[in-house]
């Protein structure tokens, strides 16, 4: 058998790969971590392949190493990516950021939607450019987006939103990793800032008659626009960012992410449109506004976002 091995395998480094496969083996029994048992179970595969192709030309033999190959790819697939997408909240398995953001202080909310990804969005470029996992990102971009039109709660507003941005940086990932670290720095630092200022200001005050005077109130209505995705505030100017690259998928695929862009903003508009219009004879400050004033306004920042969108398509 060993003879057998030796002339299939004949090479010069055939001893490396039976070393290599051999300490896979072990690294895998002595790993208590997912993540090094999966790069050990890589190592592990990289160094049998050769030894099952060996130095001739087997149809046979190629094939053989091609199918394990692919099969090993999906299984390492499966070993990492759903663990991954479980953790940040990516669609199919994102309900549970909505049930944990519901029941957290503003504090906590921010920990788990901003510093608790940081992990898991490092360990998705170890996923190798996957072109299924570009579209389980838009399909999150576009479900998050959809979902905050209908959220009556502030706080599942943002886990929606965090959610449907989580996509776009994972998406990212798989693109530009100088896209993905401006857009995390852009998001996290607008991120913070917005729920620290709710968790210093509270949402009542927000529209109480002293709010025209309070600083925190407008830096709060400045991460309220950069949500939105108003240009050519820091959330516009993250996302935009990424159409360049994301065109090696096609146009419909940059058609579909910037609709969740323009469904963030139309979700963020009717939350302040809501507001203001529950306030309006209460507040002072808003004694001179109009309702139709108002609608006209937001109706005009949407149709800003929607152009720049459609400019941008035909531009790249």
């Amino acid at each position: 058998m060993v003879g057998v091995l030796s002339l299939k395998s004949n090479s010069a480094f055939a001893p490396l790969y039976w070393f290599v496969l051999i300490i896979s083996i072990i690294g895998v029994f002595m790993s208590s971590s997912w993540f090094i048992i999966w790069v050990w179970l890589e190592i592990n595969m990289v160094s049998v392949i050769p030894l099952m192709v060996g130095t001739g030309f087997d149809v046979g033999e190629i094939t053989s190493a091609v199918t394990y190959f692919l099969v090993q790819a999906i299984g390492s697939f499966l070993i990492l990516i759903p663990g991954i997408m479980a953790k940040l909240g990516l669609a199919p398995v994102h309900l549970w950021v909505i049930l944990v953001a519901e029941n957290l202080i503003w504090w906590k909310l921010m920990v788990i939607l901003v510093i608790q990804k940081l992990a898991p969005i490092y360990l998705i470029f170890s996923a190798n450019n996957l072109l299924i996992l570009g579209w389980f990102s838009v399909a999150t971009a576009v479900l998050g987006a959809v979902a905050t039109l209908n959220q009556p709660k502030i706080k599942s507003l943002f886990a929606y939103s965090s959610i449907s941005n989580t996509g776009w940086i994972a998406l990212g990932a798989t693109l530009s990793l100088a896209s993905t670290v401006i857009f995390m720095t852009a998001y996290f630092v607008v991120s913070i800032v917005t729920i620290l200022l709710f968790n210093l200001v509270g949402m009542p005050r927000v529209f109480s008659s002293s709010a025209q005077q309070d600083w925190a109130v407008w830096l709060l209505w400045g991460g309220f626009m950069s949500f939105m995705g108003l240009p050519p505030l820091a959330g516009f100017a993250a996302k935009t960012i990424f159409m360049v690259p994301a065109m090696s998928y096609g146009v419909l695929f940059v058609s579909i992410l910037w609709m969740s862009v323009v469904l963030s903003a139309a979700a963020y508009l009717t939350a302040c449109l809501g507001a203001l219009f529950m306030t309006i004879g209460t507040a002072s400050w808003m004694h001179g506004f109009r309702p139709t004033l108002v609608l006209v306004g937001l109706l005009v920042v949407a149709l800003t976002v929607a152009i720049w969108g459609g400019w941008l398509l035909f531009l790249f």
